[in-house]
């Protein structure tokens, strides 16, 4: 089968949740073809964008569009943290194991599902094939192989010359035929493949309550309902948020009056991360990469209001930068503060920000992860960087006594430090401030019409999207983005094809043989490193498909 990559970016990349979505779309036996960058005028962040992934420093495949169900410091490395599912990435994958994991957690919400039916059959007047509902294809594997052969065919450009121009010839007729969509600032096969799952995701979210659900499937079909309920966000407006943020003290911009004699930027930080954003650190649960049987508690910077550090330092970027001064101005007088203190105060959060990606490290100097990789103790932990209270901070968010000799990975030792020196120069009221604009900017998706306006006239300048996406999308990427191991059950439960799998780890055996012989017949590497990789390859193991813990709804997992 010979699979044709249409362009490296159209738009912007990204890793784990498109990896994800790419191994499981090799499962069902559905190409992957990346845009055509030639084929829509770039938006001007795509000039910006870094060709590596900002927290491995390698190559990206691809970042999606949407950031509308997530907080934006996820931005640059969209990678999986909370959701303890192993993946098929180059950071997260263990040196001994290969994981081929599903992985439900699609942060990204899509366009109009229309396309979906339309697409089902050839367009008879263009004699177009269109692409099918991958989990929902009838056809037998002939039948499919023909149809896709056709669906590669008429993305080429036959006219074009492929020893002069290559890409035009195999992907030349691939903007004609899919343009971007207007609430979307990028399309690509990968979100072709994101549309369709996430209008499955929407009818198994929608379907009605039944004795058969487990409590997690009617926690996750209960928050979709919530989420989806315009006429309650209209009503209720911003006081449900004014009403959190008083139990966090109050949000200083909000309230002149704000005493900084009880503030505690650890504790505040820790209880924002119980509300799913990590702001400052990223603090998560998941396979230690070089053990990949053990849990571990892994803490690494995170990432800025922005999608990198470049859109706070070069001149170049001050047209973004300007925009999100603005949507932080309408956001905080929308909740009510007077004009002379939410200018004053969105002037200090972005100094503030600019400082605190001066000390973000560049992706270029975090690619050796062997030696970012830190395992130590709590206790070593908090003798390296004495003035973060480490042991408050994790038992806040773990919600139970930690111990000075459990074990974490820091990936960010040297940003602790600096962080900590930041913060001291740093009055307790602009750190407030920062902390809670970006637990604010997180809960956007949850207020009325006037912040989603907001929201979208920065997204316009950000990126060039045309349109808010629809409601329903939005709400599948929040269910999915915080209940993602409920949602994978309700979809393996459903839709997932055991023959798939099946003979996808033939095929993966077959690879991993091949990749044997081809190691035992090269002669130009040294006999010591051809056995430590023909060692690596025999203990590799292939997990196919979906880990079977998500389907037990009772089991925990050991850390």
């Amino acid at each position: 089968m010979t699979i044709n990559w249409c362009g490296d970016v159209f738009s912007g990349r990204g890793d784990v949740s498109t990896t994800s979505l790419l191994v499981l779309s090799v499962i069902v036996g559905l190409q992957t073809r990346l845009t055509d960058s030639r084929s829509s005028p770039a938006h001007p962040w795509h000039e910006h964008t870094p060709t590596h992934d900002e927290f491995t420093g390698r190559p990206r495949r691809e970042l999606s569009s949407d950031y509308d169900a997530i907080d934006p410091a996820d931005w640059p490395h969209m990678r999986q943290k909370r959701n303890i599912i192993p993946h098929f990435n180059p950071f997260l994958r263990n040196f001994t194991e290969n994981f081929v994991y599903f992985d439900s957690k699609i942060n990204m919400s899509s366009r109009n599902t229309d396309f979906l039916y339309d697409n089902l059959h050839a367009d008879p007047e263009e004699n177009i094939v269109r692409h099918p509902i991958f989990w929902e294809e009838q056809e037998n594997a002939e039948t499919i192989r023909s149809n896709q052969a056709k669906l590669m065919k008429q993305y080429m450009d036959s006219t074009a010359d492929p020893c002069v121009d290559f890409y035009q010839y195999a992907c030349g007729n691939w903007g004609k035929i899919n343009p971007i969509p207007k609430d979307k600032a990028a399309f690509d096969t990968f979100e072709m493949l994101r549309e369709s799952l996430d209008s499955v995701l929407r009818d198994l979210l929608e379907a009605k309550i039944s004795r058969e659900d487990s409590d997690s499937y009617v926690k996750a079909k209960n928050l979709y309902a919530s989420c989806i309920n315009h006429d309650i966000l209209q009503k209720r407006g911003e006081q449900p948020l004014l009403d959190l943020l008083d139990q966090f003290g109050g949000w200083p911009i909000l309230k002149p009056d704000w005493n900084s004699k009880n503030f505690d930027w650890v504790i505040l930080m820790g209880q924002l991360r119980l509300f799913n954003n990590d702001i400052f650190l990223s603090e998560w649960v998941g396979p230690d990469i070089k053990n990949s049987s053990e849990y571990i508690i892994q803490i690494d910077q995170q990432g800025l209001g922005l999608p990198t550090r470049d859109y706070y330092l070069q001149p170049s970027n001050r047209v973004y930068l300007d925009a999100y001064r603005n949507f932080l101005l309408t956001i905080v007088t929308l909740l009510g503060a007077p004009l002379a203190n939410a200018t004053t105060g969105a002037e200090e959060i972005i100094r503030f920000e600019t400082d605190l990606a001066r000390i973000t490290p560049a992706p270029e100097n975090r690619r050796n992860v062997s030696e970012l990789y830190k395992r130590m103790s709590v206790g070593q932990l908090r003798y390296r960087v004495p003035k973060i209270d480490w042991f408050r901070y994790l038992s806040i968010i773990l919600d139970r006594p930690v111990s000075p000799q459990e074990n974490v990975v820091n990936f960010a030792v040297k940003y602790c430090e600096d962080l900590v020196e930041l913060l001291e120069k740093t009055p307790p009221r602009i750190v407030s401030n920062y902390l809670l604009w970006r637990f604010v900017r997180h809960r956007v998706n949850n207020l009325d019409d006037r912040f989603q306006d907001a929201k979208q006239k920065f997204y316009f300048t950000l990126f060039g999207r045309e349109e808010t996406p629809p409601r329903w999308k939005t709400c599948v990427a929040q269910v999915n983005n915080n209940m993602g191991m409920a949602m994978g059950a309700m979809f393996v439960k459903k839709y997932f094809d055991e023959n798939s799998k099946n003979d996808t780890l033939v095929m993966t055996k077959e690879i991993k043989q091949s990749f044997q012989e081809l190691l035992a017949a090269t002669d130009w590497i040294d006999p010591e490193t051809k056995r430590l990789a023909a060692e690596k390859a025999d203990v590799m193991m292939l997990r196919i498909g979906y880990p079977d813990f998500i389907l037990n709804c009772t089991r925990g997992i050991k850390i």
